[in-house]
């Protein structure tokens, strides 16, 4: 026990740099353990020590980072007097890659963080954020968005008492496409032996409207969609199964954007 060592005094300060709480101090001699709280001016002692011990001090506090980070002396033979250590108050990165569910990146994505240390980033060209200098201890709220296209899972990440650097990654699923060069029919031709009566219109846009005709120019349905692909039941607007033949299916939004394509149904 420390009280059988002789009597060699350590005595030391800390300085901090940021915040004023006391650190703990841990002394790990060769043949001694123990642990102290500084004091409210940062000082610290070690009494008692046995001469001619190795002994460490090592300083630890949550959320601190300490300079040096720990101090060992050899064979004691004196008071130590000068064993200072400075601390800071840490600060941690934030990060995280975006993609949809199909894994292809995405770019472009506004992404908020909230909490102690607010800021808005946006996701790269490789679907990458990163959010630098986010003060520690802290509770913070992620949170993905691309107006009305995308879908994020999770919606938001909370993070409490951030004690390290973070790697949040979101997934995000269509809810509208950007425009409609990509619109796809399918499956197309229809055909009696499928497995449903639908035929899917997909990477719409918001605001669509799409209008199916028949070869003579009539139309069969006017609807708008509410998502990034509607299903057509192959019936017309008053409920009747439709016949065979050529369709036209004329797709067109308020950005003035327009994509007419062919739907062949065989029953």
């Amino acid at each position: 026990p420390l009280s059988a060592c002789p009597d060699w005094h350590w005595k030391e300060r800390l300085r901090q740099e940021s915040r004023t709480s006391s650190p703990r101090y841990t002394a790990l001699p060769n043949r001694c353990l123990a642990s102290l709280t500084t004091s409210s001016t940062g000082y610290f002692i070690f009494s008692d020590l046995a001469a001619g011990a190795t002994y460490s001090v090592t300083p630890s506090k949550t959320h601190y980072t300490f300079l040096p980070a720990d101090r060992t002396y050899s064979n004691l033979g004196a008071d130590i007097a000068d064993s200072d250590f400075t601390c800071s108050w840490n600060y941690w990165t934030i990060s995280g890659t975006i993609t949809d569910s199909f894994a292809v990146l995405i770019s472009g994505v506004t992404v908020a963080l909230s909490g102690d240390t607010p800021a808005v980033t946006v996701t790269d060209n490789f679907g990458y954020y990163v959010f630098n200098n986010i003060t520690a201890g802290a509770t913070y709220t992620v949170t993905p968005s691309k107006g009305n296209l995308y879908i994020f899972n999770p919606q938001n990440a909370g993070l409490t008492d951030l004690a390290g650097d973070v790697m949040q990654d979101f997934t995000g699923s269509k809810n509208f496409a950007e425009d409609l060069e990509n619109v796809t029919i399918y499956p197309n031709p229809w055909k009696r032996d499928s497995k449903r009566d639908i035929i899917s219109i997909d990477n719409l846009t918001e605001n669509v409207i799409i209008r199916i005709y028949t070869v003579s120019g009539d139309m069969v349905i006017s609807t708008i969609p509410e998502m990034i692909a509607y299903e057509w039941d192959l019936k017309n607007d008053l409920g009747a199964p439709v016949t065979s033949g050529i369709y036209f299916c004329v797709i067109t939004n308020d950005q003035g954007d327009k994509k007419i394509k062919k739907i062949a149904i065989i029953n």
